[in-house]
């Protein structure tokens, strides 16, 4: 995570989070987003959105993901087959396979800023058609029933 925030901080990478982003070097530390009221202000506001999925969530699927798609937002998201299962590469959001591709990637969706948006869209479509928290809920209540865990 220090290394894609470091490499892509001489194109203007901004980060938000946890107060361990304030002490790297050369970095634009802006601070925590409180999620109900700044969130997705920083979501909408930024050009490129990267997904750098944590340990804590093996499957890739982090809900930060949907939180930007569902924004309308453009994301270059790490490739992990719970997100690919889900999203069209090129369509609705933008894979990396290293630090060169993501730095690649980003330059290129800079300058090209209707491509960008193109995406976005689509990504935000997708995202309201198929995976909101009712999706969500509704696919937990249909697992547990279908394991006995619920009455049918």
């Amino acid at each position: 995570r220090v290394a894609v925030a470091q490499r892509l901080a001489p194109l203007g990478m901004a980060v938000w989070g946890s107060a361990e982003w304030a002490h790297l070097p050369g970095m634009d530390y802006r601070g925590e987003a409180a999620w109900a009221t700044e969130l997705a202000k920083v979501i909408c506001a930024t050009e490129v959105n990267v997904n750098l999925s944590k340990p804590m969530f093996p499957t890739g699927l982090a809900p930060r993901i949907l939180e930007v798609l569902a924004c309308g937002a453009f994301l270059l998201s790490n490739r992990l087959p719970a997100i690919e299962a889900l999203f069209e590469d090129g369509r609705e959001l933008v894979y990396y396979d290293s630090l060169e591709d993501l730095e690649d990637k980003t330059r290129h969706y800079l300058a090209h800023p209707e491509e960008r948006r193109g995406i976005a869209e689509a990504g935000r479509r997708k995202v309201l058609e198929a995976h909101t928290w009712t999706h969500r809920a509704r696919r937990i209540l249909e697992v547990l029933e279908a394991c006995g865990a619920l009455p049918v």
